[in-house]
């Protein structure tokens, strides 16, 4: 992760919606008087975050991801193995 400064962001905020756009996977650090202040992210990456978050916070939702990432990782897809 990228860090600056407020002062920094600021004075670059332009070049950083630049950034963000062409890597929108991409965060950056804003820190004020040397301690963490907030993060600077795509609007892709935010509707990601919020989409993930929204599926988690949701038990029934939350509880089929997690089912399905076991059987993804015991190689068990669409309900077959796969073969060796």
């Amino acid at each position: 992760m990228r860090r600056l400064t407020v002062t920094e962001a600021r004075n670059g905020f332009l070049k950083l919606a630049e950034d963000l756009a062409r890597d929108p996977r991409e965060v950056v650090g804003i820190t004020r008087r040397g301690r963490p202040a907030m993060a600077l992210v795509s609007a892709e990456l935010y509707e990601s975050l919020v989409e993930t978050l929204d599926l988690l916070g949701d038990e029934a939702e939350a509880s089929r991801l997690r089912r399905a990432l076991r059987e993804e990782k015991g190689g068990n897809v669409a309900g077959r193995r796969r073969q060796p």
